[in-house]
């Protein structure tokens, strides 16, 4: 038996149920909080996650403006209406969170990747280049977004970003007609490689033999000793990754040359699955090692997915 719902704070706006019978008694409920409904997390992770435990629990997806707000849902009593038992979030919101202390993480999911792309006429190749020039227009994705969490979170963590003013964009064709205009000079997006958002905007910038934009590293050692406190334990936020060669288009991508490939070195951040502490403290014994079972079997499931 699986049954998923789909829901806002106010209202259910899809569901989709699988009932073994009319007559079952009704399962628990889990509110599992995510960003927006077009998102991994409501697209893959929750479902999947639906999957491994509808045996025992109806999952109800609650739709968010991002995951500082989810944390936020996941640190409200039980009693309170807007209160979340399970999410998934970008660790780094922990970074912006004053009252996600008590959220526990249940497993680090897949890894995400911080794409930094500028114009080609923009010499800017590193992150010692960026520091160099807080003038840079550097565009976010709106307010909420996972892009622009990563961006508050790096700034909050390393005050040498303090100087830039990053620009907040709303789609993908805003980000792209502003580069090729040259009233953006770069932009970041946080997410899997080769995702749907990213072969949209290699498109777009596109200019046939060329491509108006280039991807450029976006790594510096002292990253790796930035930590966020979760639970009361100290974790490690960003860890070192490469974009390899071939991941996407020359033109995009370009040659290093004769001396070095087209890997591109980044920060990377993991997307985590979150529960309520108290939420869990309330189920025996029992549910709790079917859940446990459940994290692990929709870890792998979802690691799959993702890695398509």
């Amino acid at each position: 038996m699986i049954r998923f719902v789909t829901i806002t704070a106010t209202a259910v706006i899809s569901a989709i149920s699988f009932y073994g019978s009319a007559s079952a008694a009704p399962l628990p409920e889990i509110r599992f909080c995510v960003a927006t409904p077009g998102g991994n997390y409501a697209k893959v992770v929750a479902p999947k996650f639906a999957e491994q435990v509808g045996e025992r629990y109806t999952v109800k997806l609650v739709t968010t403006k991002g995951s500082p707000e989810i944390l936020d849902r996941l640190s409200k009593p039980a009693a309170d209406p807007e209160a979340c038992d399970w999410g998934a979030a970008q660790l780094d919101a922990f970074a912006l969170s004053a009252t996600a202390n008590d959220v526990q993480i249940e497993a680090e999911l897949y890894p995400e990747f911080l794409h930094f792309a500028c114009r080609r006429d923009v010499e800017v190749y590193n992150v010692k280049d960026v520091l160099k020039h807080p003038d840079l227009v550097i565009g976010t994705g709106s307010a909420f977004s996972g892009n622009t969490v990563a961006w508050k979170s790096l700034t909050k963590l390393d005050k040498k970003f303090d100087e830039f003013a990053p620009r907040p964009l709303s789609t993908d064709a805003k980000a792209a007609q502003e580069l090729i205009n040259g009233t953006l000079d770069c932009v970041i997006a946080v997410t899997g490689w080769k995702s749907k958002d990213i072969d949209t905007f290699i498109n777009l910038v596109d200019e046939g033999e060329t491509s108006a934009v280039t991807l450029r590293s976006f790594w510096d050692d002292s990253f790796a000793k930035r930590t966020v406190v979760v639970n009361g334990k100290s974790r490690p936020l960003y860890t070192k990754a490469e974009i390899p060669e071939g991941i996407y288009n020359e033109k995009f991508q370009p040659d290093g040359g004769w001396f070095s490939d087209a890997s591109i070195a980044t920060v990377s951040v993991p997307a985590v699955l979150l529960s309520r502490p108290s939420w869990m403290e309330n189920q025996s014994d029992e549910l709790k090692n079917y859940l446990a079972a459940g994290v692990v079997n929709a870890k792998k499931v979802i690691a799959k997915q993702m890695s398509k």
